[in-house]
């Protein structure tokens, strides 16, 4: 009666496999020629919907999975739709904060969530059917393992970009202060800003500067484009020195004593920051110790009382 119901159940494990998998062929065949149709479109209307990637050997998959994507994000329907929307639209913002929006688009993002997915349940699959595991058990392991997967991408791209941006708020004092002797040498904002620019080499601050060079020198306003500098990095220390170079550009404030008073902000802020790191570190330190305390203990007391249990005449 066991072997009945487990044939039983692995049959309809199966069947409801097969069935998504067709159903899932389908939907990626029908999405995959909406989107080739819409490249097509694009190359026609010279629009670039994605860029490419420099892992060549991941162009292939890339290549497509990526018009099945765009054809759901765009014709796409339901809170799915609505949901991948935002993913895509999130993915952008943490591109642009780590600074490879020109090297990937939101939608090759999504193209490697697909293929971690995939990878993982699939390497899973094997792994369990190999340990001698059951089906409904390795079904289930398999699908962790793509859910798992699929998140991967995302949180080395916000890893990413955390790291770039705690960066950029380093260097922050360091670059103000080197524009504001500049300046002082009878250079204006835009000048100061280009010989930082030209002194100092793989640096995001630099990078994300420059970024404002190129909106001024297509014809956006100083202001404009330092508010646009807030907008790519979105963190307390860059917004707070955006405003104040925006806030002063526009009411004709002098922009070197601006940029001295943000520097020294800046700094404090990153006084403040370290405090605070060092208060939390020691604070999240108190468990480990805890626990290497009481490891200790049982070591050094385990044995004692061991052979004082031995000799015990009770």
């Amino acid at each position: 009666m066991e072997l009945i119901l487990q044939a039983l159940c692995v049959a309809l494990t199966a069947s409801s496999v097969g069935l998504g998998a067709s159903w899932a062929a389908g939907a990626l065949a029908e999405a995959y020629a909406r989107g080739n149709r819409i490249r097509s479109e694009s190359r026609v209307s010279g629009k670039t919907l994605w860029g490419g990637s420099d892992w060549s050997w991941l162009n292939g998959p890339v290549s497509v999975v990526t018009p099945a994507l765009e054809g759901i994000r765009l014709q796409g329907q339901g809170t799915s739709a609505a949901g991948f929307r935002r993913f895509l639209a999130d993915s952008d913002r943490a591109l642009v904060r780590a600074g490879l929006r020109r090297d990937l688009a939101p939608l090759e993002i999504a193209a490697y969530s697909v293929l971690a997915a995939v990878a993982g349940a699939v390497l899973m699959l094997a792994m369990t059917l190999l340990s001698g595991l059951a089906w409904p058990v390795a079904l289930l392991l398999s699908a962790a393992a793509g859910a798992v997967g699929s998140l991967a991408p995302r949180a080395a791209l916000d890893s990413a970009a955390a790291n770039r941006v705690s960066l950029i708020e380093k260097r922050l004092p360091f670059a103000l202060e080197f524009i504001v002797l500049a300046m002082e040498a009878r250079s204006s904002l835009e000048a100061a800003v280009q010989v930082y620019i030209e002194h100092v080499q793989a640096d995001p601050m630099a990078e994300e500067l420059a970024s404002v060079l190129h909106d001024m020198e297509r014809r956006r306003e100083p202001a404009e484009a330092f508010g646009g500098l807030a907008e790519r990095i979105d963190s307390p220390g860059v917004s707070a020195f955006a405003l104040a170079v925006r806030t002063g550009l526009e009411n004709g404030q002098p922009i070197r004593q601006i940029l001295r008073t943000q520097s020294d902000v800046a700094r404090q802020r990153r006084y403040q920051s370290a405090e605070v790191i060092a208060k939390e570190a020691s604070a999240r330190a108190t468990f480990p110790l805890m626990v290497v305390a009481v490891a200790a203990m049982i070591l050094l007391v385990g044995p004692l009382l061991m052979r004082m249990a031995q000799q015990s005449p009770f």
